[in-house]
């Protein structure tokens, strides 16, 4: 499939390089620089743009990709001038990087929703929105199926859960049921973790509930009913919790997503409000029992536990959590309708860059990876503390290849494992995977 990505960059590139500027480049006309982002553009996979401001808009996707390669140097400015033949030189650079450049391959899903089971031709999922991988198997919350599904040498299984009930809106309508896992009911499954142990935990969130997989059956392993309570994990309660993490002791960390808090379940079994103030939302930085979340739903966490992420989804920024205190990592709010943020794209210095609805949250070698599902793309906080793109092209759809100008949907999860990004793209019903080179 790669081999045939090159290919196809190949036969882009030689469409793209005209009759027209070949006879130019013979004689060294000018192009402006406006012409020379589009051509390129198209090498990466974008679509042709005649309009000045929005080459601006969709250029600055991969303006720094060219110039991190070395390719392009200085700011863009559309009317300046750049001479065909330093063009042809641009373009053949280019294509000698996209050959070893990152791509994104669909891994599951025909893209039509349902629930089937199967290889690569046949599975079809409906909005799964977390991902989860073990050293053999890559467990899959088909949130909208009600169902945990496993993918095992290129076959799809479903674990537990049932998608055969359906609801007023032909979805599949969620239940509560613990016990085997063929007999198991779930409601809206969105985010699971395996322990150090390699114990299997997930988010029920339509159930308000985290749940346990041990052996062949599924038990509830902490919440019950609708509300917020602290205190022993069977006693405690939950407001849609939408994610989870766990650290290197077995402490369990949860996105309390519509309490809008963050929340710790203990390795003993002890529930706690570690940030946000319960029930209440807004946004403010301080000490945990001032800090406020709207709508928090991706949360990370370091080895030991001391340094939390949490993709503050309603408010369009990350936060940290460290020593008791939350600040804002990355994400600034500009527009507002009424009270509540609107959510933005821009790249750049931490501070000043923008998101919108981030979901799923990890670390990478001292990055942060963060699914920006309301702008549809894979974004990072590189360790420099700059805002990055690393995949889509800001357009929802579906269209794999290069990275940077492939397209994604509502992407809502991301997990990273053994040099490759697996991602939930929700919104196409697919897995797909993000390939470092």
């Amino acid at each position: 499939m790669k081999t045939l990505f090159k290919l196809f960059l190949v036969l882009c590139a030689v469409a793209v390089f005209s009759k027209t500027v070949l006879a130019e480049t013979m004689n060294n006309a000018q192009m402006t620089n406006h012409e020379v982002v589009i051509l390129l553009g198209q090498m990466l996979g974008f679509s042709q743009e005649s309009d000045a401001e929005a080459v601006l808009y969709y250029a600055q996707n991969y303006f720094d990709w060219f110039v991190e390669h070395g390719i392009l140097e200085g700011e863009f400015v559309p009317e300046e001038y750049t001479m065909t033949n330093e063009y042809a030189t641009l373009s053949a650079l280019t294509l000698e990087v996209l050959e070893n450049a990152a791509s994104i391959e669909t891994l599951m899903g025909v893209g039509n929703r349902g629930l089937v089971n199967g290889d690569i031709e046949t599975v079809r999922f409906t909005m799964p929105q977390g991902i989860s991988v073990s050293d053999d198997r890559v467990f899959v919350l088909d949130t909208f199926n009600n169902a945990i599904r496993t993918i095992l040498n290129g076959n799809v299984s479903t674990l537990t859960g049932s998608a055969a009930y359906l609801d007023a809106t032909g979805l599949s309508r969620g239940f509560f049921v613990d016990g085997n896992l063929s007999q198991a009911l779930l409601n809206r499954p969105t985010s699971g973790v395996f322990n150090a142990n390699g114990e299997f935990f997930f988010a029920d969130s339509g159930n308000h509930v985290i749940r346990h997989v041990v052996g062949d059956r599924v038990y509830t392993f902490s919440g019950g009913s609708r509300g917020h309570r602290d205190g022993a994990r069977n006693e405690a309660r939950f407001n849609t919790p939408m994610a989870i993490a766990t650290d290197d002791a077995g402490n369990i960390y949860v996105a309390d997503t519509l309490n809008h808090v963050i929340r710790m379940i203990s390795a003993e079994g002890r529930v706690s409000t570690i940030a946000g103030i319960p029930g209440r939302e807004g946004y403010n930085n301080g000490g945990r029992r001032e800090a406020l979340f709207r709508e928090p739903a991706g949360i990370s966490v370091n080895g030991d536990g001391s340094v939390i992420y949490v993709s503050d989804t309603g408010n369009h920024v990350i936060r940290r959590i460290e020593n008791g205190i939350v600040t804002t990592a990355a994400g600034v709010q500009e527009e507002f309708d009424e009270d509540f943020p609107l959510g933005g794209f821009r790249n750049g210095e931490a501070a000043l860059a923008q998101f919108s609805s981030p979901r799923g949250i990890i670390i990478v070698d001292g990055s942060l990876i963060i699914a920006d599902s309301g702008n549809h793309r894979i974004r990072a906080i590189n360790p420099s503390g700059e805002v990055i793109t690393l995949a889509g092209n800001g357009e929802p759809g579906d269209n794999d290849g290069f990275a940077l100008g492939s397209v994604i949907n509502g992407a809502t999860d991301i997990h990273y494992h053994n040099g490759q990004l697996f991602i939930a793209d929700t919104g196409n019903n697919k897995l797909k995977i993000l390939i470092f080179v």
